[in-house]
């Protein structure tokens, strides 16, 4: 015969599982977590850098565009030529096409600049922990990308790969599990590459880096866990009033 308590045994377990399972990671999109109106922007940073480990500046002016879809940019005045280095995303449901660049839906990108500045986006952990690292890189430009990408921290270079060509052919992929201290860095960047030439360097990024040392509940976990909660102190009380 099954007791009450073990009853009470089983749904505290029950209870505990939906916790465990529903618990996500606070998780640092590149795409989703754009902004066109803030540099910084919470963990990330958008600018350039004049070499891997060199000196990061901030892009000060943003645009945005509409052709298909939207994509919003960043670029800074003072080293701006035919539209480069800078950083877009779109986050429209729709591809942004001008010239021969292909603004995949759902993609953000950069391109470097005529002197090699390398485009960036900058995270900055906010606290320490572990961190997931995800990241894909593809060619953007119809006529053939020809650029280096990177994922550099603390003095390493993590990832490098050359983008040759144009479209999912063309995809180089990033996965690895960091410790990140708090303030540490991470630069995912884009050079011109090995033709040492910034035409047609279009190249699309997209991927997250997500602290997993620290797992936030989803808001419907605490309404669940909650009502688990309270089904638990039903049964005590009942428990309680059957023993008296």
């Amino acid at each position: 015969m099954i007791t009450r308590t073990l009853i009470k045994r089983s749904m505290a377990v029950a209870v505990l599982a939906l916790w465990i399972g529903q618990v996500q990671a606070n998780t640092f999109s590149i795409t989703d977590d754009f902004s066109a109106t803030a540099n910084p922007n919470g963990a990330w940073s958008y600018g350039w850098l004049n070499g891997l480990g060199g000196t990061f500046t901030g892009y000060t002016a943003s645009l945005s565009a509409t052709a298909g879809g939207t994509i919003q940019s960043w670029h800074d005045p003072a080293t701006y030529s035919l539209g480069e280095p800078s950083v877009w995303n779109n986050s429209s449901s729709s591809a942004y096409i001008t010239g021969s660049v292909n603004y995949s839906a759902g993609w953000a990108g950069f391109h470097p600049g005529q002197h090699n500045q390398m485009s960036d986006f900058r995270f900055t952990a906010q606290t320490a922990g572990t961190y997931a690292v995800t990241f894909d890189f593809q060619g953007a430009d119809v006529v053939g990308t020809t650029s280096d990408v990177h994922v550099y921290t603390g003095g390493n270079d993590l990832f490098s790969a050359n983008v040759i060509g144009y479209g999912d052919s063309t995809r180089k992929s990033f996965s690895s599990m960091l410790f990140l201290n708090a303030g540490q860095t991470i630069d995912i960047a884009v050079g011109y590459g090995p033709n040492g030439s910034y035409f047609y360097d279009s190249t699309a990024v997209r991927g997250t880096i997500a602290d997993v040392t620290t797992p936030v509940p989803e808001p419907e976990t605490y309404a669940m866990m909650l009502a688990g909660l309270g089904l638990l102190g039903v049964m005590a009380c009942r428990r309680k009033a059957l023993q008296q």
